[in-house]
């Protein structure tokens, strides 16, 4: 493993979101707006405002993005990843799986 933002780096598990940790995915605006981010991330206190269409029923999904095109990271310097597998498996635990088709989510970085 090389230094952040190089190469590959440790990923982060479901567990990592657990309540009293350092990572949350949270829900506001009614489910419309889901953020996956460290709890300190500066984007945080915006999330519950941010302005989305209320005309447009998808859900907008916020997880930062690091420095790395290709992954997810959990810090502008990233020192983790955040797999899409677990961006996945995040959602389904918000907002249910296998409930057939749902709304549209857009994945914003």
């Amino acid at each position: 493993m090389g230094p952040p933002g190089s190469g590959s780096l440790p990923a982060l598990g479901v567990a990592d979101f657990a309540p009293g940790r350092d990572y949350v995915a949270v829900a506001f605006q009614n489910g419309r707006v889901f953020a996956i981010l460290h709890a300190s991330d500066p984007a945080l206190p915006y999330l519950p405002v941010v302005a989305v269409d209320p005309g447009d029923a998808a859900v907008y999904v916020f997880v930062h993005g690091g420095q790395e095109v290709s992954r997810f990271e959990n810090l502008a310097v990233g020192t983790h990843e955040i797999p899409d597998h677990l961006v996945a498996r995040l959602l389904a635990r918000e907002y249910g799986a296998g409930r057939g088709a749902g709304p549209d989510v857009y994945l914003l970085r």
